[in-house]
């Protein structure tokens, strides 16, 4: 995954690639470690100041912006005021238009966790410090500080999906603090495809590893940018990073400058 990823400095819009300022474009944008800083309780993980208005500004002109998250998509509209954003949730299982209240349904259909990897995460729940989040038909295990921890549950599970041949049809990925649990065949890439406009250039913004799908398939002239946050190896597919969420909104604030 190594790549020769570039500082973009927020504040400083003559360093950036002509593209940035000059062609017209839509935006995708992930909300934890992007939007939100980390809280270990996602349930408290809000928008940093200044974030609402800047996405209500976003959606007063004709830039087209998104949401593309994890979580249940009504989870993040609930914390954003209006106007209301549209947002892909559930690593792109879910649309939820801004003139409907509830997610259009989208990719193959979610197979049934097998009852023995359920088991196995409930019993993970039960037996270490971590908090079990429920996502419809999918899980995600939040670890606090604890790496080494972390490494050991996901190689626990891995080692069940592999074994009982549940490969096929789930896989877990270990990102910032968190394990999830998802379907193999569909994740925010696929839904980023599906929903961009591809007659204009897409920005997409992300802090971690589901967000590197959505890297692997925007190509040229699209713009990937990855947020740091801890960071230090820079392990990422995009072409450029912002060091954090304060850095995300600097960032986002300039550029629509430039494009009215």
């Amino acid at each position: 995954m190594k790549n020769k990823v570039k500082y973009l400095d927020p504040l400083s819009p003559e360093k950036w690639p002509e593209k940035l300022k000059n062609n017209k474009f839509q935006l995708f944008l992930d909300y934890d470690g992007t939007l939100a800083p980390f809280n270990e309780n996602p349930d408290k993980a809000y928008p940093i100041d200044e974030t609402n208005q800047v996405i209500r500004d976003y959606l007063k002109t004709n830039i087209p912006v998104a949401i593309v998250t994890g979580r249940n998509a009504l989870d993040i509209r609930n914390k954003f005021i209006k106007p209301i954003v549209p947002v892909i949730g559930l690593h792109g299982r879910e649309f939820l238009p801004a003139e409907q209240d509830e997610p259009i349904k989208i990719g193959p259909e979610v197979k049934t966790i097998p009852d023995k990897l359920l088991k196995k995460i409930i019993e993970i729940n039960e037996n270490y410090p971590v908090k079990l989040e429920q996502k419809n038909n999918s899980y995600a295990i939040h670890i606090k500080n604890n790496s080494n921890l972390q490494e050991i549950i996901y190689h626990t599970l891995n080692k069940i999906l592999i074994n009982q041949n549940f490969n096929d049809n789930w896989e877990f990925i270990s990102g910032r603090k968190v394990i999830e649990l998802r379907p193999a065949d569909w994740n925010k890439g696929n839904a980023v495809k599906k929903y961009r406009d591809s007659d204009i250039m897409a920005i997409y913004i992300g802090d971690d590893r589901t967000d590197e799908d959505v890297f692997e398939i925007l190509s040229e002239p699209c713009i990937n940018i990855y947020v740091k946050n801890e960071d230090k190896k820079l392990d990422t597919k995009a072409n450029f990073y912002l060091d954090s969420p304060a850095d995300v909104i600097n960032f986002l604030k300039i550029l629509m400058d430039t494009h009215l």
